[in-house]
């Protein structure tokens, strides 16, 4: 297989080229050592950080880490086990001045799979999902940021019925809380299937139920809360996953996008982050609104949180509301 190799170092050198190899190399070999049960030399391919990670997932704390992969490994075969499709392949490698991330695909689905240098190795930086030395401080970057763009298609949000009024504008001074004038849309008894695709393959985390909110504005901009206070409909994942916290300990609603994808279809983009027992994930997260016999009725998502290996499918009807959206031209 052919796997492009992309540099995207500040300042791109013969170096570089010279690693990506190495990246794919320590991939295979970390890989092949999983299948073969080889805990020792699967340690021997993971970072500090990753290591605590496999130990976190398997106790609550590091102990050794093959014990602790000996005890990750009989928890996926007690739940879901792993998916027939076997591990991500790699389609192409960027080098930068951090370390390197090789883009797998698996089943179709994206993933990025993190790397460090370490003692002159090339080693796994994150066991599963987004390292989470990259999501310090990323709530707060993300959720004060400016919302997802437009892109062009941007909607108007508006209360439907008599008396039609454009919703309530959010404004930083707001933030997080939401007045109680603005458009709410709620999502209710959702069931949404979690999977998490991994450097080692894919596995079923949960089938979740959801309940959540979204709060529009007249730009068609939203704020989102909490999702998954939830109880589990399948094995034991769901009620572990959480939003991820700014540094001082607060949960905070996603920031958010509503765009029109064509006649009765709205796309939802969100920045959103996750932590979960087995991993953080962030990335952009889409899911669609429907609408039906003129009424925003239904709400569904077959969508990756990025490229970060967390993956929700699924959907739920729309409480009933009093909101209604159209072009941002009109």
């Amino acid at each position: 297989m052919a796997v492009a190799i992309l540099l995207l170092t500040a300042c791109s050198s013969d170096d570089s080229a010279d690693q990506a190899p190495r990246v794919l190399a320590a991939l295979d070999a970390v890989q092949r050592a999983f299948t073969n049960g080889d805990l020792d030399a699967v340690c021997a391919r993971l970072s500090v950080a990753a290591k605590n990670e496999v130990g976190e997932i398997a106790h609550g704390q590091p102990t050794a880490c093959a014990r602790d992969l000996r005890r990750f490994r009989r928890m996926i075969a007690k739940g879901s086990g792993w998916d027939s499709a076997g591990s991500p392949q790699p389609e192409g490698v960027t080098v930068h001045a951090g370390g390197a991330t090789v883009l797998a695909e698996l089943r179709d689905r994206s993933v990025d799979l993190p790397f460090v240098e370490e003692g002159g190795r090339w080693k796994l930086e994150s066991f599963m999902g987004t390292p989470k030395a990259r999501t310090v401080g990323h709530e707060i970057a993300v959720r004060r940021a400016s919302f997802p763009e437009a892109d062009g298609s941007g909607v108007r949000a508006s209360t439907s019925g008599q008396g039609r009024s454009p919703c309530f504008e959010f404004y930083v001074g707001d933030f997080p809380e939401i007045g109680s004038s603005a458009c709410e849309l709620n999502v209710i008894d959702g069931e949404v299937a979690l999977d998490v695709v991994s450097s080692f393959g894919q596995f079923r985390f949960g089938v979740c139920t959801v309940d959540y909110t979204i709060r529009a504005d007249g730009q068609g901009r939203t704020w989102s809360d909490v999702w998954f206070d939830s109880l589990g409909l399948e094995f034991s994942g769901c009620g572990d996953v959480e939003e991820c916290l700014t540094e001082d300990g607060t949960e905070i609603p996603w920031r958010g996008r509503l765009r029109e994808e064509g006649p009765g279809r709205l796309l939802h983009v969100m920045d959103v982050c996750f932590r979960t027992c087995v991993g953080y994930f962030k990335g952009r997260l889409a899911s669609r609104l429907v609408r039906r016999a003129g009424r925003w009725k239904a709400w569904t998502v077959d969508s990756s949180v990025g490229r970060s290996g967390f993956h929700l499918t699924g959907g739920a009807p729309l409480e009933p509301h009093s909101v209604d959206f159209g072009p941002a031209s009109s």
